[in-house]
């Protein structure tokens, strides 16, 4: 191979690379405007939707008599002296 072809070459490579990381960069500043137009129409619109979905999610437990969802992964204590173990 000629001088000439290996330079060519090199210069596509390095071409190849630049337009690569450039459209990498176009892709993640897209991600990041959204992002960030997301965050901005935060307010109390927003937190009014939020704070309505956690009501409707507390509301379902309490109708289906879940009262302490973090029970289902605490274990029971032992019955200390003197009592028995009582069922919940």
């Amino acid at each position: 191979m000629s001088r000439y072809t290996q330079a060519l070459g090199a210069a596509a490579a390095a071409t190849v690379v630049l337009l690569a990381s450039a459209a990498l960069h176009a892709q993640q500043s897209a991600k990041s405007r959204d992002h960030e137009e997301r965050t901005t129409r935060s307010g109390p619109s927003n937190m009014m939707r939020h704070m309505d979905r956690m009501m409707d999610r507390c509301d379902e437990m309490m109708q289906q008599g879940i009262v302490r969802p973090n029970d289902q992964w605490r274990e029971p204590a032992p019955p200390q002296s003197g009592q028995t173990e009582q069922k919940r």
